[in-house]
This record gives C-alpha cells, structure tokens and sequence, in this order.
C-alpha cells in the first residue's frame, strides 16, 4: 500500500515537473531563424536611417542575449547582431546593400514546431 501511494505521488511530481523543463531554442535553432527571417527580408528603419534589403546573405550572427520566456505573448525575446549583404531595390534596378545591425527578435514555435524569428526593434551599429 505504501509502495503504491509512493507510485501516485512520484507520478504527479513528474507530471508536474515535465512541462516546466521544456528548454528554449538552442543557439543554432535561433541563429537557423534569425537568416531564414532575414534572407525573406530585412526591414528599413527610417528612425536609423538604416536601409531595407532582400536575399540577404549573413555573414556574420551573435547571439547577444536571450531574455525570459514571455508567457503572455509566447516567446522568447533575442538581441542579435547580425552582418551580412542583401539587394536593395530601386527605380534605377538592383544595388547590393550591406548591412551591420543589432536586431531585437521575437523568437516563437510555429504551430509545425518550427522556431520563427520575428524582426523586431533594430538599433544601429556604430561600434565596428
């Protein structure tokens, strides 16, 4: 009897304790999400006087931080700087852009389980 009371007990301690162990993505799941949201494009900000590119190819991402689990929104935020070349269109055709920035993400698990990194805040790089 006692064994079985140990049983239910040790059952409902893990049950409990499962879904607050699931971890966060991994650095290279991030940085996977990072160049497949940036390859599709990488926004304008007319606040930095930063320009907006397409088909962009990262050369360079590191993770600077990554905060708490939101709860509420369901994601966790990611500050990354990211360095790279895209295309930029205008009226006179195709100009290659480069592009050093730091870019705050939201990063989420899409409902196939795929972790998506959405743009957020960009801020300037001046320090390199």
């Amino acid at each position: 009897m006692k064994i079985k009371i140990k049983l239910v007990i040790l059952l409902i301690v893990s049950l409990i304790l499962v879904p607050s162990c699931s971890s966060g993505p991994s650095d290279s799941e991030i940085k996977q999400a990072i160049t497949e949201s940036l390859w599709k494009s990488v926004p304008s900000d007319n606040a930095t006087g930063l320009k907006g590119c397409v088909n962009a190819k990262l050369d360079f991402i590191d993770i600077m931080q990554i905060g708490d689990y939101n709860d509420l929104s369901r994601y966790y935020p990611v500050r990354a700087r990211v360095k790279g070349v895209g295309t930029t269109v205008t009226f006179s055709g195709q100009t290659p852009v480069e592009f050093d920035r730091i870019i705050e993400f939201r990063v989420i698990k899409d409902d196939y389980g795929k972790w998506v990194a959405i743009v957020g805040k960009m801020i300037k790089y001046t320090n390199y």
